[in-house]
């Protein structure tokens, strides 16, 4: 299984429409996904107490 390795703002559009541009992109392995959680501070804090590994972080 790929570890979450980062997660940083993007305000892309290529990803699923989404209503916000407000997004966070996260990288795990050699992939990545664009999300856009309601809560994004709460949501990316939850990803990072049950990770094992250290998440880079910049949002």
């Amino acid at each position: 299984m790929d570890e979450i390795t980062e997660i940083v703002n993007t305000h892309t559009f290529l990803s699923a429409p989404a209503a916000s541009l407000d997004r966070i992109e996260i990288t795990y392995g050699k992939n990545c996904v664009v999300l856009s959680p309601k809560d994004k501070q709460k949501f990316v804090k939850q990803l990072c107490d049950i990770s094992a590994n250290h998440i880079r972080v910049n949002i």
